[in-house]
């Protein structure tokens, strides 16, 4: 089971040319014995929307913290902000998700190992029902891998979001959620440019 422990988000004032560009990232904490793992997700966007959440989930010796965090933030992000009429171009530094992604898009049903395809009220998991959405156009993201600590503004803004969200008590998430705002419009800047450029490191 998954418990939200919290969740912030932003958006600054941008209309950049071209192509929407997100970007997300996710992060993991290894648990304590009898406790849930803590993930982390962060998003930033070229339209200026950004977030970054905390998630404690309860996982299976077989499950991969690293790779459901990042599938979260991604279907976080894209859920919020795309829709059959708005696509983005999707960032992700994780070449195991973005093969996820591309095979939801494709009509593929499977799931990572050990991850419910439906919650314990019945209703379906978020990665089973984001799936759902790529496959038939209710969200629309044009998924591409971008290497990660390789300079690029978005992916570097998401990757600190998400490890701030990880790292931090849900005591002080107004706190955290003030300084990662603030955070954020410090880079600006650098936002604007990548909204300009959509530059995407290759390989």
């Amino acid at each position: 089971m998954a418990v939200m422990t919290f969740t912030t988000t932003g958006h600054l004032t941008l209309d950049p040319p071209g192509q929407r560009v997100l970007a997300s990232d996710g992060a993991s904490r290894p648990a304590k014995p009898g406790q849930p793992v803590r993930l982390g997700m962060g998003y930033v966007a070229t339209t200026g929307q950004w977030g970054m959440r905390q998630l404690d989930e309860e996982l299976t010796a077989h499950q991969q913290p690293a790779l459901l965090a990042e599938l979260h933030a991604a279907a976080w992000a894209t859920r919020r902000l795309t829709s059959p009429t708005r696509e983005f171009v999707l960032l992700t530094d994780s070449r195991d998700a973005l093969a996820f992604i591309t095979a939801w898009q494709q009509g593929s049903h499977e799931l990572p190992t050990g991850y419910p395809a439906r919650k314990r009220d019945g209703r379906p998991s978020l990665l089973a029902a984001w799936a759902s959405q790529l496959a038939d156009g209710t969200v629309r993201v044009d998924a591409r891998w971008q290497r990660g600590h390789a300079g690029h503004a978005l992916n570097e803004l998401a990757d600190s979001l998400a490890k701030l969200a990880v790292r931090s008590s849900p005591r002080d998430r107004r706190d955290v959620g003030r300084i990662a705002g603030e955070w954020v419009r410090r880079r600006h800047d650098a936002v604007v440019e990548a909204a300009a450029s959509n530059a995407v490191t290759p390989d």
